[in-house]
C-alpha cells in the first residue's frame, strides 16, 4: 500500500456517494421490514432539505437511531443483511474496531484515511450509524458524564493520535492512553449507558462523537426522535426528524447559507482507495 496523501477527485466523490446511497437503501429496507425507527442525520439531512440529495462536495451519509431501536436493528441486520455486499461493523463484529458508533461497509472496496494505515480493523466505503443514549438531567452528573465521554473518545483515538498528534505532550498522553485495552473501554461504555438508558431523561446524545458544528451541545432533546417525516434524497425517500428546521439550526445555525466557495471541498485526505464500478453497485 502506498501511503501518499491526496484528496478525493470529483469523480471519486460521486461514485462513493452512489455506493453509500446503495448502503442506505439496505439499511432502510431492514428498518422498514422490522418497523425500526431511524432517520437520516447531520449533513445527510441537511443535503436532503437544501439539495434534495447529497451536498455535492460531501461523500458522507449519517443515520441516527435511539439505542433501543439500534439494538433491534443489530439483531435484524445480523440475520437479514446481504452479507455478500455489506458488513455491519462495531465492537461485537470486529474485535479490532476502535470507534463507538457503527459503520456499514461495502465489501469489495477499500478506504483508508491518512494516519490510519496501520489500523487492523476492516475498512471500505461506509455509512455511519450514530446511536443516541440518555444524558443525565442533574447538572453535576451531566458534567461527569461529559468527562467520561471525552475520556473514551481520547482512548479510542489514541491508536491514531500517538502517531499523528504534532504536540509533544499530547502525543505522550496518547501513548499512555493507548495502553488501555479497548475491551475495557467498551465494557465501561456499556455499563454507563445501560445505567442512564434505564431512566427517562430529557436529552440524548451519541457518547463517542463530538457535535462538530456546535461544540457547546450537551445533547439533543428527545422530542426530535419521537416523530419523523419523509425526505426526498437522491432517487429515494427516507425518514428524518419531523422538526428539521429547529434541529438543523441547533446543529449548524444558519444552515441554508452555503459556505464560501473555497470551503466547498471534502477535506477528507486519504492514502488508499479501491472502488467498484458503478455497474457493480
Amino acid at each position: 500500500m502506498t501511503n501518499m496523501k491526496r484528496e478525493l477527485t470529483q469523480d471519486e466523490i460521486r461514485l462513493i456517494q452512489k455506493i453509500q446511497l446503495d448502503i442506505l437503501k439496505e439499511v432502510d429496507r431492514i428498518c422498514r421490514s422490522k418497523n425500526i425507527r431511524y432517520g437520516i442525520d447531520g449533513g445527510t439531512l441537511l443535503g436532503a432539505v437544501r439539495n434534495g440529495g447529497f451536498i455535492p462536495w460531501d461523500p458522507d451519509i449519517d443515520v441516527i437511531m435511539l439505542r433501543e431501536e439500534y439494538e433491534k436493528f443489530f439483531e435484524a441486520a445480523s440475520k437479514d443483511m446481504n452479507r455478500k455486499k455489506y458488513f455491519l461493523q462495531e465492537e461485537r463484529t470486529d474485535e479490532e474496531y476502535r470507534w463507538g458508533f457503527t459503520k456499514i461497509r461495502r465489501l469489495g472496496t477499500e478506504f483508508v484515511r491518512c494516519g490510519q494505515e496501520h489500523l487492523k480493523m476492516r475498512n471500505g466505503i461506509f455509512i455511519d450509524i450514530l446511536i443516541m443514549d440518555n444524558v443525565p438531567d442533574n447538572f453535576i452528573q451531566r458534567k461527569i458524564y461529559e468527562i467520561f465521554c471525552w475520556e473514551c473518545r481520547f482512548i479510542m483515538w489514541s491508536e491514531v493520535g500517538k502517531y499523528v498528534e504534532p504536540r509533544f505532550v499530547k502525543k505522550q498522553l496518547y501513548k499512555l492512553a493507548n495502553r488501555i485495552p479497548m475491551t475495557w473501554v467498551f465494557r465501561r461504555l456499556k455499563k454507563v449507558r445501560d445505567k442512564w438508558n434505564a431512566r427517562n431523561t430529557e436529552l440524548v446524545r451519541y457518547m463517542t462523537c463530538r457535535y462538530t458544528y456546535n461544540k457547546k451541545l450537551e445533547g439533543l432533546d428527545r422530542k426530535f426522535f419521537e416523530k419523523y417525516r419523509s425526505y426526498n434524497f437522491e432517487d429515494g425517500t427516507f425518514p428524518g426528524v419531523y422538526e428539521y428546521d429547529e434541529y438543523l439550526r441547533t446543529l449548524y445555525g444558519d444552515y441554508m447559507t452555503l459556505p464560501p466557495v473555497e470551503k466547498r471541498v471534502s477535506h477528507m485526505p486519504i492514502s488508499h482507495i479501491k472502488l467498484i464500478k458503478e455497474s457493480e453497485i
